[in-house]
């Protein structure tokens, strides 16, 4: 029986900069979302930034000591994130 487990080898970065990547995605929304009183095309970046903003918030982890999560890809197994010790 082959082994299929393997350690997910993707993008993970830091979760303090994460939060601010995000903070600054929303911000920017913010920003168009003013921008559009005066031009309405521009509220289509703003929208955007919202879908990036909630896109972003679901992708946070926390995994606790000699903890793993599994990773799921379209129904495909993409690897194991092991806790970071």
């Amino acid at each position: 029986m082959e082994n299929k487990e393997f350690t997910y080898k993707g993008l993970t970065i830091n979760g303090f900069l994460a939060i601010l990547l995000i903070l600054v995605v929303i911000a920017a929304a913010i920003y168009f979302f003013t921008l559009a009183d005066k031009n309405p095309v521009m509220a289509l970046p703003g929208v955007i930034m919202i879908l990036l903003f909630s896109l972003g918030m679901n992708g946070f982890i926390k995994l606790e000591p000699n903890e793993a999560k599994v990773l799921v890809f379209f129904g495909k197994y993409s690897g194991t994130q092991p806790s970071f010790k």
